[in-house]
């Protein structure tokens, strides 16, 4: 796996967990100007963890499992010789764990063929950009602090979505057909905030004053909930001819 014109980098993991590490854009689109590659070591000299030529068009990303206080190698450069440029590369901690993810084998088929493009992160059905909308979450999920944010990309630019809270991952977590996606939470289930996407698709809960996702969601430490966004696709229809899909879903163990 040669990596041309390389830079290298360090990354120090905050908690135990997975980590992200992806040039792509919030819409799904390279972000570097160039063809990138992208490998990850577990120390200076260490053995690989990740690597990655392709995952956004000619953008890299990788997944890997981290441990807090571990301080990570990243190896960034060019896929042929004459490849080099700028980008930029989005470094997320994830957190609880995404389920139902509509790629046709760990879901439920979503309802017109529509499955998600197998992406890096785990996603929706197909949306009218022929990808699915991602939901993940980042910071610490602590019952007495408002540190944790739900984040979607990936979504239809400039369009109502909801983010919601259930008890209960529907079908053992493989959902149910709902619009042109899967509905994947449900029992007692509680909306959270309806926001409006920005012009690549991207919310972020704590976007319009914020949401204390722990406060509205009732939940104390301990509980264990399931977590999904909504979001129209306009009036002309996604895929299947609904307006309106769904992302993953997201379990999340509260804390302390």
């Amino acid at each position: 796996f040669t990596i041309h014109n390389d830079a290298w980098y360090s990354f120090t993991a905050s908690r135990d967990g997975e980590v992200a590490m992806i040039f792509c854009e919030e819409s799904g689109t390279n972000s570097a100007t160039f063809d990138t590659k992208l490998e990850v070591y577990d120390g200076c000299g260490g053995a690989s963890l990740a690597c990655n030529d392709d995952t956004c068009g000619y953008g890299s990303g990788v997944r890997f499992a981290s441990t807090a206080g571990t301080t990570y190698y990243v190896q960034v450069g060019g896929y042929g010789a004459s490849d080099s440029g700028t980008g930029s590369l989005v470094v997320i901690e994830l957190t609880g764990t995404a389920f139902c993810n509509a790629n046709g084998v760990d879901s439920t088929p979503c309802p017109c063929g529509n499955n998600n493009d197998n992406f890096l992160l785990e996603s929706g059905c197909a949306n009218p950009a022929s990808q699915g909308g991602i939901l993940h979450a980042e910071g610490v999920p602590t019952a007495s602090g408002n540190d944790l944010s739900l984040v979607s990309v990936r979504l239809v630019p400039n369009l109502p979505m909801l983010f919601f809270q259930g008890e209960n991952a529907i079908n053992s977590g493989q959902g149910v057909t709902f619009g042109d996606g899967l509905r994947c939470v449900g029992s007692n289930v509680k909306r959270l905030i309806v926001l409006t996407s920005d012009s690549n698709g991207f919310v972020n809960s704590q976007n319009d004053g914020g949401l204390d996702v722990a406060v509205k969601g009732g939940v104390v430490a301990g509980d264990t909930r399931h977590y999904q966004a909504w979001y129209r696709q306009g009036s002309a229809g996604g895929p299947c001819g609904n307006s309106h899909n769904l992302t993953n879903g997201l379990t999340i163990t509260w804390e302390i």
